[in-house]
């Protein structure tokens, strides 16, 4: 007898809109059978358009409305599923991605589904702020909840963070990173969980690195130079805003500017937004579609006739990349090869940030730092010197990569 196609089903995205239909691109492009459930018609249609817009530009057939239709779940398949599990069937792991809706709502659509399937399957909360006191105490068992949070962006549409809670067990974490492995191009598992996890704090920085350049009047074809010969990438940065889209963009960076964020303690005012994006933002709403962001294929053909401009914009981005880099190091969020790994397979560098300082050299990646920092200071900007690079540079002593 042939299987229902919600008998299938690995992955249940209890969730819709933007962020549901990026996490069931990631498995679908990769083959792993996935249901979205939402009882709103507004985000179950923001997901349809995500889903296939990403499929389609991964070349997938799966993005076809006839093969759409399987994933979006009706109720009494919903039931089918849930009652398949107490039975031992699947889903394996139930993803509840951050939709427009109040904090106790978010609460009361988890906590549902909680109750209702046994503790061996993973629950993986996906919102990048988070606080992980907040996800052990709005759960019944701490033990299976992890948090992961897919890249919004359409140059990775297939990397991943992920972590646990306090109280996670290493067998559920392990369960989610074979799973995430099979459909990310990219996964990079946290030692400890942090709101605005940690590849996301060294890529964000550098989107507002670009971004103050082109603020302070420097040529963005020289911005987007100085970004590809920094990191030895085929794109920069602003190329990068201008893929996630000005809403995506503003929306993503906003959050990590948030005074009540846990980030605020060690960055202070550092991921402030740069007003030219905010004008920008005004701009789109104005005139949607007014695309380009930044960059346009004119400028990025033209040749940047400063060569001693570029290389100082290039030092710029590397002592951000290192400061960034150093601070996660310390805080405890990952070991450095496997930042430098997950960067390389997510974003196509050379080298990764802390394989990157090594090459540079300590003493020399440390006052790039101290000089970014003296620049940002006089613009009131904060800019922290992490004390393990101080540390590691008077000990000459390079990131174990």
């Amino acid at each position: 007898m042939k299987k229902e196609s919600w008998e299938n089903i690995k992955i249940l995205i209890a969730g819709g809109g933007q962020a549901g239909g990026r996490i069931a691109a990631v498995f679908l492009r990769n083959g792993i059978p996935v249901g979205i459930v939402s009882r709103k018609k507004e985000t179950i249609q923001e997901a349809r358009e995500e889903v296939s817009a990403l499929l389609s530009k991964a070349g997938k057939t799966s993005g076809s409305k006839k093969e759409l239709d399987k994933i979006f779940l009706t109720g009494q398949e919903i039931e089918n599923i849930l009652r398949a599990a107490q039975d031992g069937g699947n889903p394996d792991f139930i993803v509840f991605p951050p939709e427009n809706v109040t904090e106790e709502e978010s609460k009361k659509r988890f906590l549902e589904v909680e109750k209702t399937v046994p503790p061996r399957i993973v629950l993986a909360r996906t919102n990048l702020f988070e606080k992980p006191e907040n996800m052990a105490t709005e759960t019944l068992h701490p033990e299976r909840v992890v948090w992961c949070f897919v890249y919004p962006f359409a140059l990775s549409p297939s990397a991943v963070e992920y972590g646990g809670i306090e109280k996670t067990g290493e067998e559920h974490l392990q369960k989610t990173g074979g799973l995430l492995e099979k459909a990310a191009k990219a996964t990079l598992r946290l030692k400890n969980t942090r709101p605005g996890g940690a590849g996301m704090v060294i890529i964000s920085a550098l989107l507002l690195e670009s971004a103050r350049q082109v603020e302070e009047e420097f040529d963005i074809s020289a911005v987007e130079k100085a970004a590809r010969s920094a990191f030895e990438i085929n794109e920069g940065f602003l190329t990068l805003m201008d893929w996630m889209g000005i809403q995506d963009t503003v929306s993503f960076l906003q959050d990590f500017s948030r005074t009540e964020s846990p980030l605020f303690d060690t960055y202070d005012n550092f991921f402030t937004v740069p007003r030219i994006i905010e004008k920008k933002w005004e701009k789109e709403k104005d005139t949607p579609g007014s695309a380009p962001f930044f960059v346009n294929k004119r400028t990025l053909v033209r040749e940047p006739a400063d060569f001693m401009m570029v290389d100082m914009l290039k030092k710029r981005f590397l002592g951000v990349a290192f400061m960034t880099a150093s601070e996660i190091a310390g805080a405890g969020l990952s070991e450095p090869a496997a930042v430098d790994s997950f960067f390389r397979q997510a974003f196509g560098w050379k080298d990764g940030p802390f394989a990157l300082m090594n090459k540079t050299g300590l003493e020399q990646a440390l006052r790039l730092v101290t000089e970014r920092m003296e620049l940002s200071h006089r613009k009131e900007i904060n800019f922290p010197i992490p004390r393990n690079l101080i540390d590691r540079t008077s000990e000459n002593k390079p990131w174990p990569v």
